[in-house]
């Protein structure tokens, strides 16, 4: 069998759809049998990846952005190699593709449709052109959450056989760790006070203003580290610092190595999620599945991914979300009681599961 992948997000440091798709395509390698063979498109060099026998890389020679190139040469790529199926593991597919080709999307979130000022101008064009159009081309469509594929069924009259949930997995390295080994490489980062962490790029979405003022109004000396690469509209988190006086006590270290996030998670008295909106939030379950107490966002999948194991909040409000850190601080018991529910919670997901049933979608071929 011959199944196709779009692999432009393998170019850049993995994080969101670069680090879903390095993860699953990793359970390929191991899961698929020796019939099974991958075809890796992008138009970039492809990066983070180990090669395999079974992994086909086509890489284009046209000087284009990866969604133009894909409806240019690589469509024309996609289909000069005969595919049994092709996978766009985020938003948008190659349009004009082989008949004979089953085409299988994944659709993270509805950013575009529900929060479009949080997105750069780019990709809301991008969506705006290519989107719809991929959603009726393709013949099976995977979420991440049942919220999301709620949505796409309201909002796009999609039909609901036509799409699968498949929960993204956590990797084993997210585990609570010896407090030993988390001072020991919290101390190469000059992290040597008690603090509260965040995770996730710095741009709208993440809500980042809302957390700098609750923070800013706990009665506690400890820090605010967030952990996230500078995105779409990031200055006005840095103006938010400044405007609230707290330049000393909190803490942008951008992005860091993935083998060092765990000790983070777990060197947190608690880990904060302010989202107000995710299709699935993968920091939420990495900081269950290290242990650490949660307080999170209602918005949107978060609920569905956290369950009874953590705290939620308005997150639309300065004053909940006060309380709930206020809550959560002075109660030790309650700390412990969501760090053994998280790690429980948390144990239901795995990378092995989320390929395994999307390589079940992609051989199905039944239309």
């Amino acid at each position: 069998m011959r199944i196709g992948i779009d692999c432009r997000y393998l170019n850049t440091t993995p994080r969101g759809v670069a680090h879903y798709l390095i993860n699953i395509l990793n359970q390929f390698a191991r899961q698929a049998s020796s019939q099974e063979n991958f075809y890796l498109y992008s138009p970039y060099s492809i990066r983070y990846l180990a090669p395999r026998p079974n992994f086909i890389m086509r890489k284009g020679n046209l000087p284009l952005p990866g969604t133009f190139w894909f409806q240019t040469q690589g469509r024309s790529f996609i289909n000069t190699d005969k595919l049994d199926t092709f996978w766009a593991p985020c938003d948008i597919l190659p349009l004009g593709l082989s008949k004979n080709i089953y085409q299988v999307l994944s659709v993270h979130d509805l950013t575009h449709i529900f929060f479009p000022q949080t997105m750069a101008n780019y990709n809301r064009l991008i969506h705006k052109m290519y989107f719809e159009k991929s959603l009726l081309n393709a013949h099976h469509i995977i979420t991440m959450s049942n919220y999301t594929k709620k949505a796409l069924v309201d909002f796009f009259n999609i039909k609901s056989e036509k799409i699968s949930v498949i929960y993204e997995g956590v990797d084993e390295k997210f585990q609570p760790y010896d407090r030993n080994q988390t001072t020991k490489t919290l101390s190469h980062y000059l992290i040597n006070r008690p603090y509260l962490l965040a995770v996730g790029t710095l741009e709208p979405k993440k809500n980042y203003p809302l957390l700098l003022k609750a923070f800013q109004s706990l009665k506690i000396d400890w820090d605010l580290i967030i952990i996230g690469k500078k995105g779409w509209k990031s200055n006005g988190i840095f103006k938010t610092i400044d405007k609230l006086g707290i330049n000393q006590r909190v803490k942008i270290l951008g992005y860091v190595k993935i083998e060092d996030l765990p000790y983070f998670y777990n060197g947190a008295e608690i880990f904060v999620f302010p989202s107000l909106y995710e299709g699935f939030g993968l920091p939420l379950l990495e900081a269950m599945a290290c242990g650490t107490p949660v307080v999170c966002s209602n918005s949107s999948s978060l609920p569905e991914i956290g369950k009874d194991a953590v705290l939620y909040f308005n997150p639309y409000s300065v004053d909940e979300l006060t309380n709930q850190l206020t809550k959560l601080i002075n109660d030790a018991k309650l700390r412990q009681e969501l760090s053994q529910k998280g790690i429980a919670r948390a144990q239901e997901f795995s990378w092995q599961k989320t390929a395994r049933q999307t390589l079940e979608v992609l051989k199905r071929t039944d239309y």
